[in-house]
């Protein structure tokens, strides 16, 4: 029985609803309130997540928010579904490919999650091949249709996507495919799912949005059909980048440098599916020596007593310095040595990934084709502190693959020293 202070409550709640949806011009058939008669702890969970990821703002302004979330600061994943009902599956929203693939039930499943076209009313068969390689892995499947729901409300019909047989990439990963966010001349089998939903008219604006957060808090997100408002005050804060190819995000870069040290100047793709800036081995190897640092399986270490005197990185973009101290582009600190989150490659220009991103609120823009930058300002600290010695001393499975075998390697040298 409700009590006359419950009573008031509840009327005082439903009455401050019903003035924020009056007052932002929504209309009220669009949205449905749920009522739980028991524990109500998961909606409050989701809806803190949701606020303190721009929820209230993007009410207002007809957004849409995908909360991501933070795996060891090296991936950044998210939910969608496809079909009908909906088949819940999390992605990696990637702006360094096009293609769109989860994995598929046809055959043996090898994650927890895999895509039945058969409990799906909305299926339409394709049958087309699909193989991709990546630069850590690769997927083997085949084109299916069928409708894909993203955030809270967005809905794209007929969305060609693969389903993986085979799928080096994410076998061992926290998700479970590939959201490609790269352009359709990226791919040769299907128009990536945000063009999709761009020719169906979903967006106000053209334009999708991330901030991805430091040290596996949380707050990252995706924006739909624009930025958040809460973090961009103004589209005059915005620095916009026009793109010098439209395939990856890719931006021209006029300098990049390092103290003394001038980088041959080449673009650079704006990724959210790479950890690390990525840049060709011969600039890399150039960086690497300036900074003291050694190479050690595919990375480069650095002593930690070194981080103070370490210089800054500087890329020069459309007129703008995006200056990182050395703080943000460690990836790691491990006792006596740290980890640069800048890995060499035998490609010819710039991957900026989440050690860049993290830095910058970015949006990409698919009408104006440019990418655009504001400053975070953050007050996180950009190294994770090193953990108590009582406790394990990697953060992660990918950290004990990168460091085991250095620990080997140093506590050989202290042996010979």
């Amino acid at each position: 029985m409700m009590t006359p202070m419950s009573a008031l409550v509840f009327t005082a709640l439903l009455g401050c609803i019903s003035h924020a949806a009056m007052s932002s011009g929504a209309e009220m058939s669009k949205y449905t309130i749920p009522v739980f008669k028991s524990n109500p702890a998961p909606l409050q969970r989701q809806l803190r997540q949701f606020l303190r990821t721009g929820g209230e703002s993007t009410l207002r302004s007809g957004l849409d928010t995908e909360s991501l979330t933070n795996s060891h600061n090296t991936h950044y994943y998210g939910e969608i579904s496809i079909g009908t009902p909906p088949q819940v599956f999390t992605v990696l929203f990637d702006t360094g490919s096009s293609d769109f693939w989860v994995p598929s039930a046809a055959e043996t499943c090898e994650k927890s999650r895999c895509y039945d076209s058969k409990q799906s009313s909305s299926y339409v068969s394709d049958g087309k091949k699909m193989s991709i390689e990546y630069g850590s892995g690769a997927m083997d499947g085949f084109l299916s249709n069928d409708t894909v729901r993203i955030g809270q409300r967005v809905v794209i019909k007929n969305q060609l996507f693969g389903e993986a047989t085979s799928h080096l990439s994410t076998r061992k990963r926290p998700f479970d495919g590939i959201f490609g966010l790269g352009f359709p001349s990226l791919t040769e089998y299907m128009t990536p799912p945000l063009f999709t939903a761009k020719e169906q008219g979903l967006f106000e604006r053209n334009a999708f949005s991330f901030h991805l957060t430091k040290n596996e808090n949380e707050g990252s997100a995706m924006t739909l059909g624009g930025w958040d408002e809460s973090l961009v005050k103004s589209e005059d804060s915005i620095h916009w980048v026009p793109l010098s190819e439209k395939s990856y995000w890719k931006v021209p870069v006029e300098s990049i440098n390092m103290g003394d040290l001038k980088l041959e100047t080449i673009p650079a793709i704006v990724d959210t599916g790479s950890s690390f800036l990525i840049g060709p081995g011969e600039e890399v190897e150039r960086i690497a020596k300036l900074v003291g640092a050694f190479p050690t399986h595919g990375v480069y270490l650095v002593e930690s007593s070194k981080l103070g005197s370490l210089p800054s990185l500087t890329f020069k973009i459309n007129g703008k310095n995006f200056t990182l101290p050395p703080e943000q582009y460690i990836a790691m600190v491990e006792g006596e040595y740290a980890m640069l989150g800048i890995k060499p490659s035998d490609i010819e220009f710039w991957i900026l990934g989440d050690i860049f991103l993290t830095n910058y609120y970015t949006i990409f823009d698919m009408d104006k084709e440019a990418v655009g930058f504001v400053d975070l300002n953050s007050a996180e600290p950009a190294i994770p502190a090193p953990l108590p010695t009582a406790e394990p001393r990697l953060i992660s499975r990918v950290a004990k693959i990168l460091f085991s075998p250095f620990l080997l390697i140093r506590d050989l040298f202290k042996r010979l020293f």
